[in-house]
């Protein structure tokens, strides 16, 4: 490995001011995880120690480097860097540190790309407070260790005043990739370098040595003396120090120095989340920076510790106070900014997908118990046609209103007007006022829609089949006891599907449509039973697999007290030996643009009814059988209009009305029958009939 020195870290702080708590040295580069980019060694020494890494494994003190810098460890994949600190009493501890490279592209946009490009080429970013650093919005970062919440890339600034000198760990992804570098905090605040040469020392605050023996000394009210020991003085007071010359004269100058009570430091935690630190007494008390070599400093009247959004810096630090500047000892300060977002609340639906039937029962729950807010969008009722995903409905964002969670489940309610779109939003608010990233959750609630497609062989979209568009049953018998379940259904066909063996009961409304290629495929032993529910079925092909061999009458639909709606429909059935596509008991059928063929060996029909209103128009119907009838209707009200009716066979019929109001006008009547049953009439009417209209309809074969 070739060893690249980036540049050797400057203790700013060495003697008084921002003394870390910890003695032992901190490594802050690397850590362990998976990066994209090539990572730093970056260890902060202790005063008086050294600290030896080697990247094979074998002992650093043996077959190492001595540590004088951030080092750039230029490998990739799995890597292990060990490292040996040895204090300045030569005491020994060693850390190993795993973790692994793999490089990923940049991503394409190109601002991302540029940032990258900048931030990773030596991995440290040079900021000085009070100028902005800018994360584009198209990258998520996490600031501090071990990464975990990435918040949305933004301006990032500190103010001009704040003094610590620091390495932020920063780590950015694209959902791809994550980069981890670092940003280099330096101070940039001036304050004046000015130290009183007094003839005394005042060790920590209460202790006072008189280090020049050319001066004779006076405290407060006392006699003038030589203090040859220490003096330890009540602080909380004030005290007045005098000195002169020690060969006693009237005329000597007689210097003095106003010693203050100990003052108390203020930490006041700012709007922004920044700490201001300064005294509560005289504004001549200063906090004083001094050089490594302790003899001058820096004062300043108050100082800022801050850190960027999205970073939560907690320490302790020992700050050397001054008056008139005299140092007077040392203070520690504890603080704690927060300013890390919270973990966004998880939100668990009891339906996890995006597509659900029944209600959905939204929880919505802190992982730290934060305060939690939550708002409801929707519902938006979808097109009839909809093909969308729940993730692409356009919901209102700007209107909807927060509530805080009381913990009162939240119920997604399906609409009877249609699918319905939801999307829930919550996020979390921790105790120091910072917001996480909002959670969210979209569902369709859809009992009215499900698709089924006879083409899908696909396995995973098989096992994944729940009737949407994306995920098709394939078969009839699975939507068939969903019908049922709700007010109305509308199902859209594809391809070739299969209809169940037996009876097949829809008692709930149901709109069936296909495509220019549906078909559905009875079983010799399919039918629909029809009761008190409306049924219908559009632009589809419905034939028998095989035909039925019963010797019993079968039907097709069966009606009772049902509507059947047939529009765009070709349906063929043959039955054994006898049978009929359609019965109604005190029903409703309408016929439109459709054809229909029946056949059987003795008797076939394609209407039977009783009570019941039938309407058919601009459709043909086809009945082949000993004895042919294409509609025979007990009761209630008929219409046949524009259409062709066609009957082949020994005998038959077009209608056989009996007590019906009927109206048959402007059609065609075709007979190919072996024995007609003559009179030229192809409807049969009883004396109980009332004929609305009968006119303009062509008849030939009777």
């Amino acid at each position: 490995m070739q060893k690249k020195k980036i540049f050797k870290i400057v203790s700013l702080f060495a003697f008084i001011l921002f003394v870390p708590s910890l003695f032992w040295a901190q490594i802050i580069s690397p850590e362990s995880g998976t990066w994209a980019n090539r990572q730093l060694l970056i260890v902060e020494v202790p005063e008086g120690g050294n600290v030896f890494y080697s990247l094979n494994g074998t002992d650093p003190e043996r077959s190492g480097f001595a540590y004088d810098g951030p080092v750039l460890i230029d490998l990739d994949g799995e890597v292990s860097v060990n490292v040996s600190i040895i204090d300045k009493k030569g005491n020994r501890t060693s850390r190993k540190i795993s973790y692994a490279v793999n490089e990923v592209e940049f991503p394409a946009e190109k601002k991302s790309a540029e940032f990258l490009t900048a931030v990773t080429s030596s991995g440290i970013v040079e900021y000085l407070p009070g100028e902005s650093f800018s994360i584009p919005a198209e990258l998520e970062y996490s600031l501090g260790e071990k990464p975990e919440i990435y918040t949305s890339g933004t301006e990032l600034s500190l103010s001009s005043d704040m003094v610590i000198s620091r390495y932020i760990p920063c780590a950015v992804t694209d959902g791809n990739g994550i980069w981890r570098f670092m940003i280099k905090v330096s101070p940039v605040k001036s304050g004046i370098f000015s130290r009183k040469d007094v003839p005394f020392e005042i060790i920590d605050w209460d202790t006072f040595e008189f280090s020049d023996k050319s001066f004779i000394y006076k405290i407060d009210d006392q006699w003038w003396s030589q203090p040859r020991e220490r003096v330890v003085l009540d602080r909380s007071v004030n005290h007045m120090i005098s000195w002169q010359s020690v060969d006693y004269s009237k005329q000597n100058i007689v210097k003095f120095f106003n010693l203050p009570p100990k003052p108390q430091i203020v930490q006041k935690t700012e709007e922004s989340g920044q700490i201001q630190v300064s005294v509560n007494s005289d504004s001549d008390y200063k906090f004083g920076i001094l050089q490594n070599e302790g003899e001058t400093c820096e004062l300043y009247d108050s100082f800022n510790i801050d850190t960027f959004k999205g970073d939560n810096y907690d320490g302790n630090i020992t700050i050397g106070v001054f008056y008139d500047s005299v140092l007077q000892g040392k203070m520690d300060i504890s603080f704690s900014i927060h300013k890390k977002n919270p973990k966004a609340p998880m939100i668990m639906p009891s339906v996890p997908e995006t597509f659900a039937r029944q209600a959905v029962r939204v929880a919505i729950a802190s992982t730290e118990k934060h305060s939690v807010y939550y708002a409801v969008s929707g519902p938006v009722i979808l097109d009839e046609d909809y093909t969308v995903e729940a993730d692409d409905v356009l919901f209102d964002l700007n209107s909807i209103s927060y509530k805080k969670d009381t913990n009162v489940a939240v119920i997604l309610e399906p609409m009877n007007e249609g699918a319905a779109a939801y999307k829930v939003c919550a996020y979390c608010v921790d105790e120091h006022g910072n917001k996480s990233k909002s959670s969210e959750y979209a569902v369709i609630i859809d009992q009215r829609n499900y698709f089924l497609d006879g083409t899908i062989t696909d396995p995973e979209k098989l096992k994944m089949a729940n009737g949407t568009i994306k995920y098709p049953f394939t078969d009839f018998s699975q939507v068939v006891s969903l019908i049922n379940q709700s007010r109305f259904v509308h199902i859209r066909v594809n391809g070739d599907v299969r209809v169940p063996a037996g009876v097949s009961r829809i008692t709930s409304n149901c709109k069936i449509d296909g495509t220019t290629d549906a078909r559905l495929i009875l079983s010799p032993t399919t039918s629909f039973l029809i009761k008190n529910s409306s049924v219908s079925i559009s632009n589809c092909i419905i034939s028998l697999a095989e035909s039925r061999n019963t010797t019993e009458t079968a039907f097709l639909f069966n009606l009772e007290r049902g509507v059947l709606y047939l529009d765009g429909v070709e349906l063929s059935a043959a039955f054994g030996k006898s049978g009929s596509i359609i019965s109604c008991e005190k029903s409703v059928l309408n016929i439109v643009n459709t054809g229909l063929t029946s056949t059987a060996e003795s008797y076939s029909s394609i209407v039977s009814s009783v009570q019941s209103k039938i309407q058919i128009k601009k459709s043909r119907l086809t009945v082949v059988a000993g004895t042919a009838v294409n509609i025979s209707a007990q009761g209630g009200l008929f219409e046949l209009t524009d259409s062709t009716c066609i009957v082949t066979g020994v005998m038959g019929r077009i209608a056989e009305l009996f007590d019906t109001h009927s109206t048959i006008c402007r059609n065609n009547f075709v007979g190919d029958l072996k024995k007609p049953m003559g009179n030229n009439k192809p409807v049969y009417t009883d004396e109980k009939n009332y004929s609305v209209d009968y006119s303009e309809n062509n008849i030939t074969g009777f």
